[in-house]
C-alpha cells in the first residue's frame, strides 16, 4: 500500500520491507514488467514514521523508474490512527534505445532522439485505519513536471506532462476461524482523460502467514495473488 498511498507508512507497527515483480502478459514482446520494493517503520516517537519506495516499470522500451521518500504524521485515537504522508523524491522517464529494432533506420523518431530526463515530484495520502479496517485518500504527481523531450525533424520540442493521479482503497479483516482471515478490499483510480478504474479484491489469510486471492478489475481484467509473510 505505500506505494499508493504515502499515509500507510509505519502503520504495520514495525520495520516492515516489501517486494513484487509482476510480468504480465508472459512470452508477449514488449509487455509491461514492474519491480518494486518499499520499505518503512514507525519511529520512537509513535506519532512519527518514515520510509522509502522504489520501482521500475517496464512497457515496451519504454522505461519509468521512480525513488521516493516517505514522511507519515500519525494521530493517535482509542481504536485507531490517523495518517498523514507525504512522499518526495525523483522520477525519470525514457526509452531503452536497444530494446528497439527498427526496420527503417531513418525514421525520424530514431534520428531524434528522445531525451531522458529527471524531475522531482511528491505525493500525499491520507489513511486511516484500525485492527479489522482501514481507509484512504492519496494523490501522486503532484508537480506535474514534463518528463520526455523530443525533437521534431523541423527542430521544433515536443514534451510530455505527468498528469495527478487520485486513489481511493478501503478494506476490513474477518476472522472466519482460528487460523483464517476474510479480506475484501476495494481500490478505485482516477487520472483526467481517462476512465475511472475500480479494483475489486478478495483473500484469505491462512496461519498468519500466506496470502491467497483474486482480483477483478473493470474493463474486464482479472488477476490471482499471493502474499508470503516471510517473518513477523
Amino acid at each position: 500500500k505505500l506505494a499508493v498511498n504515502p499515509g500507510y507508512a509505519g502503520s504495520r507497527e514495525l520495520l516492515s520491507t516489501d517486494l513484487i515483480y509482476r510480468n504480465q502478459w508472459v512470452n508477449i514482446d514488449g509487455a509491461p514488467k514492474t519491480i518494486s520494493a518499499s520499505l518503512h517503520s514507525p519511529l520512537n516517537n509513535p506519532n512519527l514514521a518514515l520510509g522509502g519506495h522504489i520501482y521500475n516499470d517496464r512497457i515496451g522500451p519504454m522505461s519509468n523508474t521512480s525513488a521516493m521518500a516517505t514522511f507519515a504524521y500519525r494521530i493517535i485515537f482509542p481504536k485507531g490512527k490517523l495518517s498523514f504522508g507525504i512522499q518526495a523524491g525523483v522520477k525519470s522517464n525514457g526509452i531503452v534505445w536497444s530494446d528497439i529494432k527498427a526496420q527503417n533506420e531513418d525514421d525520424p523518431f530514431l534520428i531524434n532522439r528522445v531525451e531522458k530526463k529527471v524531475t522531482p515530484d511528491a505525493n500525499f495520502g491520507v489513511y486511516y485505519y484500525t485492527r479489522n479496517f482501514y481507509a484512504g485518500l492519496s494523490s501522486h504527481q503532484l508537480l506535474q513536471n514534463q518528463t520526455l523531450l523530443v525533437q521534431d525533424s523541423e527542430g521544433n520540442t515536443q514534451v510530455t506532462k505527468l498528469l495527478t493521479h487520485f486513489y481511493g482503497m478501503a478494506g476490513v479483516a474477518v476472522p472466519m476461524g482460528e487460523n483464517v482471515v476474510f479480506r475484501p478490499s476495494i481500490l478505485a483510480k482516477y487520472v483526467k482523460n481517462s476512465p475511472p478504474q475500480i479494483d475489486l479484491n478478495a483473500s484469505f489469510l491462512f496461519a498468519e502467514t500466506i496470502w491467497l486471492g483474486a482480483s477483478y478489475r473493470t474493463e474486464k481484467a482479472v488477476s490471482f495473488m499471493t502474499e508470503i509473510n516471510i517473518a513477523q
